[in-house]
């Protein structure tokens, strides 16, 4: 009780309410039950994704509006970058690594190149840098953000990669 006072006179002196989500914008059809998700699960990541407000529109990498726009039910609060990379595959490989980065479980971010090359984020978090199917050390170890996308990046880049 006293958890839910505080987060009651939180939202009230601040002005802010908690950001919109999967689970709170979409409700369960009358007739329909909502399944629970295990905690810290990726079903439980994905529902809980902050969603842009109601009426925003799709837009490309160059922020123009999406051809697709007409058929968006909500829009995800997440960068999509400055580059056309991320669709369809790469999209959903972008959300997995996003969950398995928070949850900072490194070991598990890893994506198999059409060669058969394991492209995991470990060496590249190490300071190894993606060269003809091989690791080469180039760079100082940094599990950083910023360094996940660049890792992203070239999941991204590379050809036909298959998580």
């Amino acid at each position: 009780m006293k958890n839910i006072l505080i987060i009651a006179f939180t939202l009230l002196f601040t002005g802010t309410t908690p950001a919109d989500t999967v689970l709170t914008r979409f409700k369960t059809p009358e007739g329909y039950t909502q399944l629970k998700v295990p905690t810290g699960s990726f079903a439980e990541y994905l529902q809980g994704l902050p969603l842009k407000p109601v009426g925003t529109h799709t837009q490309t990498y160059k922020g123009a509006i999406a051809a697709t726009d007409v058929f968006t039910a909500a829009v995800v609060d997440m960068s999509v970058g400055y580059e056309d990379l991320q669709q369809c595959a790469n999209a959903v490989m972008r959300l997995r690594g996003e969950y398995l980065y928070h949850q900072k479980r490194y070991a598990e971010i890893v994506f198999h190149f059409e060669s058969g090359f394991k492209c995991d984020y470990i060496h590249y978090a190490d300071g190894y840098r993606y060269r003809n199917d091989h690791w080469v050390l180039k760079a100082k170890k940094d599990y950083g953000y910023a360094t996940f996308m660049r890792y992203m990046q070239l999941v991204f880049l590379c050809r036909h990669p298959v998580a």
